[in-house]
């Protein structure tokens, strides 16, 4: 077992492999660990530019820091939210559409005020801003946020008429049963702003606002461990039976059926989208087979 410096300096950069045991020593030894993780954050809103694209303990470091439920590294999270889009997705890539909310709700440090402010800002990215939108409807139904707040500053963001949250923001009128903003809902459909693709038509919608599954109401699994990147596809997988995962070859003969043996190769970029149409970054998915 290695020291926690050590473990660190391994897990600073990608390499494929998940690393299990360094991943315990850090765990094992998280209070020593934290300023460690805390520098890792500001090393990668300070030099996101210049980063190497390799380097991740700044994306560990969030798992982490959620999974210790550290409330005092909440500020900087959003601080790291508000960076351009583009530089942000090169930071945490499919953080964004999983995962992110749940970091923000364990490390949350009671500051509801600062997650509003972050949904309303629409330089920010859309799916960034749909897990914030998460948290703040989880905070609700734990009955940190009262409801009047909650429907009033869900009123404001209906009436902001953005076309790419509204979609999100019918969902969550749903998951939080709130019968008080049905005319909103209405009004939503009305305008064409919701994809009919995610919740069905207007009736579909109101259906699931009074569908109570559980006894529990969550949008989403609570509890987070760094363990859990695990089953990311930026790590190798265990290669067994019919589950193999396909290398690059198979991938470009499933989609790439019309390549023309004339073209010249093209090299794909670590950050650019995978060629394999995952929706993935080519570092997080293909390009570790």
């Amino acid at each position: 077992m290695f020291e926690l410096q050590e473990a660190l300096e391994r897990v600073s950069y990608l390499t494929g492999k998940f690393p299990q045991e360094e991943f315990q020593v850090i765990r094992q030894n998280f209070e020593e660990a934290k300023p460690y993780l805390y520098a890792a954050l500001d090393k990668a809103m300070v030099e996101a530019e210049e980063l190497d694209e390799n380097y991740n303990l700044h994306f560990y470091a969030l798992f982490f820091l959620a999974e210790f439920k550290d409330t005092e590294a909440f500020e900087k999270i959003i601080t790291l939210l508000h960076l351009p889009q583009d530089l942000l997705d090169d930071l945490i890539g499919d953080l964004s559409t999983s995962g992110l909310d749940q970091i923000l709700y364990n490390t949350f440090n009671g500051d509801v005020e600062l997650l509003k402010k972050t949904v309303c800002n629409r330089q920010i990215n859309e799916y960034v801003r749909n897990s914030v939108l998460h948290v703040l409807g989880q905070l609700y139904l734990d009955g940190t946020l009262e409801k009047q707040d909650w429907i009033d500053f869900l009123k404001k963001l209906a009436d902001a008429e953005d076309e790419e949250f509204s979609t999100w923001l019918a969902g969550m009128i749903c998951e939080c049963h709130l019968v008080e903003l049905l005319p909103q809902l209405r009004y939503l459909f009305d305008e064409d702003l919701v994809d009919p693709s995610v919740y069905g038509d207007y009736d579909s919608c109101v259906d699931r606002m009074f569908s109570y599954e559980g006894e529990e109401q969550a949008i989403f699994e609570k509890q987070l461990s760094a363990d859990s990147l695990k089953t990311w596809a930026m790590f190798e997988q265990e290669k067994t039976g019919s589950n193999k995962n396909l290398a690059m070859k198979d991938l470009q003969k499933l989609f790439g059926q019309q390549e023309q043996k004339t073209e010249k190769k093209v090299k794909v970029g670590r950050n650019a989208p995978c060629p394999c149409g995952s929706g993935k970054k080519y570092k997080y998915c293909c390009l570790i087979f």
